[in-house]
């Protein structure tokens, strides 16, 4: 895998594509479905971030490689943490660092460099545990980005640690239902925030492929076109958002009315560059 490619789940363009990609090929942006994948990884510096970057080594356990990695958005379970410490045994309790990375998520969706998998990772350096342990006890008196006491959880009411261990679950219904527009858009919600806004692309194309009626995804991509300068694709996605509002019910009305809003303000300023 080069790298400047970044990892892609095989499983992904299986479900999209309905193929199985060779075993023997590490997939890649051009094998994705559809053109916005392509036109977003061209210009990716351009979209903005869900979260500032924070860049920890890791060490996949499946390969044992280790590289640098972008983890994202650090969300620590201080509940989860008091009922260790309450619940502690020194006679027989050693791994607090495990236990206090344990109850940590990680919003950056990765994949191994060297043999492309997502599974168990190890941090490298004990100076991780240390700062996260540091973060914990200034949450409160000292909020900071990057940075939050809280737990992710998925619609199905899961809480994975890592995004791809929830990209998987996605998945695993997708492929029984691969019509389902609403999952879609939520997969390529996980991805966008993950920061792998070509994925996020590639899937929120899908779903209107799917239903093109699917309001949040066309927002969605239409927001991404627009960051990267596509302002008559973007345009045209906007106006698709206002099209099938209507009969849209997958949003409360105050949430539907804020993309309405936005798409709006969006397609004058569009329309504004455009005549200039």
């Amino acid at each position: 895998m080069s790298r400047k490619e970044k990892g892609i789940n095989p499983s992904l363009i299986a479900v999209m594509t309905g193929v199985e990609p060779p075993l023997d090929e590490t997939p890649t942006v051009a094998t994705l479905p559809g053109q916005a994948a392509f036109m977003i990884s061209k210009r990716i510096k351009k979209i903005a971030p869900a979260y500032r970057a924070n860049k920890q080594r890791l060490r996949c356990k499946q390969c044992g490689h280790a590289a640098v990695y972008d983890i994202g958005m650090t969300v620590f379970n201080g509940a989860g943490w008091i009922d260790v410490v309450e619940n502690f045994n020194s006679d027989t309790d050693f791994d607090v660092k495990g236990k206090l990375i344990e109850n940590a998520q990680f919003t950056g969706y990765i994949r191994c460099t060297a043999c492309n998998g997502a599974g168990e990772w190890e941090f490298t350096s004990p100076l991780f545990s240390l700062g996260l342990m540091g973060r914990v006890k200034r949450a409160k008196s000292e909020p900071e980005a990057g940075f939050m006491l809280g737990r992710m959880q998925l619609y199905d009411g899961t809480t994975p640690q890592w995004v791809s261990e929830g990209e998987e679950r996605f998945l695993e219904r997708l492929r029984n239902d691969p019509s389902d527009s609403q999952l879609w858009n939520k997969l390529g919600n996980l991805y966008l925030k993950g920061g792998r806004p070509e994925l996020a692309a590639a899937v929120f194309e899908h779903a209107i492929k799917v239903d093109a009626s699917h309001v949040e995804s066309h927002y969605s991509l239409a927001d991404m076109l627009l960051q990267i300068g596509e302002l008559e694709l973007a345009a045209g996605h906007f106006r698709q958002t206002l099209v099938y509002a209507r009969a849209y019910t997958r949003l409360d009305a105050l949430k539907l009315r804020n993309f309405l809003a936005d798409s709006l303000c969006k397609l004058m300023d569009i329309h504004r560059d455009t005549k200039e």
